[in-house]
């Protein structure tokens, strides 16, 4: 895989040996079925040779990075609600891609080979990269979700039902935080494994968080740190969704921790600079009571405020 993260010794050979690279990279994608289409900057765009999905009704969007244990299930899960993937790759330096070729419901496919540190700023590029991607195909609705979430509902049964309902514009899907806790920190997660209900107990706090939109060219992303787009004019809340970037396990807690503590601003530098070495929890992380995922967690929930 091809990747420069940003520094101050670029040099000619580093620029002429990521060109070479950026080729190897086109005849490599050629090799798993993708044909490169289109270069905008460091974006490369790869399409599916032979797409397999000819009604794309729902059309699901990820962006993601050194996901390789958790996106072949993240998109085993999409793929139960979506006719279509298109995924955004940051210069993911392990083996992501290797995983997300294989889906067939993969049919686009964009990898950044050049890694930014302005995180906060990316964040929003890259998803709109991403939603005028999918602006362009026919489908009707488009799912957007992380490689750590995973989700609970006939979801695809009710946007197949709801194609020319115009009550309604998109979804906010309610996000609940699961948590390593001394009863399963020995739990150690695989590749490829099912994460849905990996983790017992999640945090009564929740977010809605708009994950599902038609697709209508008046929703944009745009500002910094920006996952959800705007322009929603008439927004429902349905269906629920297990959150694990806390909850996978002790290591990736701390990688979290120095990611935001190095590469993001405030507040988000002193939150999660705080969090080291509070990988297992008796309490949320804002210091109220955890719950086994059901009805008791549901019933006692309330927004976050943030």
């Amino acid at each position: 895989m091809v990747c420069l993260e940003q520094n101050t010794f670029g040099n000619i050979r580093e620029i002429a040996l990521n060109k070479i690279k950026k080729i190897m990279l086109i005849i490599k994608m050629f090799g798993r079925g993708f044909i490169f289409y289109k270069k905008n900057g460091s974006f490369l765009f790869f399409k599916r040779i032979f797409c397999t999905t000819k009604n794309r009704n729902i059309i699901g969007i990820t962006r993601v990075r050194n996901e390789e244990l958790l996106i072949e299930d993240a998109l085993r899960d999409a793929g139960k609600v979506v006719d279509s993937l298109i995924v955004f790759d940051d210069c993911s330096i392990d083996k992501t891609i290797n995983k997300i070729v294989k889906s067939k419901k993969v049919n686009k496919i964009i990898i950044n080979t050049y890694w930014d540190i302005n995180c906060p700023e990316n964040e929003t590029i890259h998803r709109e990269i991403l939603l005028k991607e999918a602006h362009s195909e026919k489908g009707a609705w488009i799912f957007n979700f992380d490689a750590d979430e995973r989700f609970e509902g006939e979801i695809r049964e009710f946007l197949l039902e709801n194609l020319n309902n115009d009550s309604f514009d998109s979804i906010k899907i309610r996000l609940y935080d699961a948590y390593i806790t001394k009863y399963d920190e020995e739990k150690e997660y695989k590749k490829a494994d099912k994460l849905l209900n990996f983790r017992k107990y999640f945090g009564p706090e929740y977010r809605d968080i708009l994950m599902i939109w038609r697709n209508k060219k008046y929703f944009k992303h745009e500002g910094l740190i920006q996952r959800e787009p705007s322009g929603a004019k008439n927004s429902i809340t349905k269906f629920r969704c297990q959150h694990y970037g806390k909850a996978i396990s002790v290591e990736q807690w701390e990688e979290t921790c120095k990611f935001y503590e190095t590469y993001f601003p405030e507040p988000y530098k002193s939150k999660w600079s705080n969090r080291k070495g509070k990988a297992i929890h008796t309490l949320s992380d804002f210091g109220n009571t955890l719950y086994p995922w059901g009805e008791e967690l549901f019933t006692k929930s309330f927004i976050l405020d943030n």
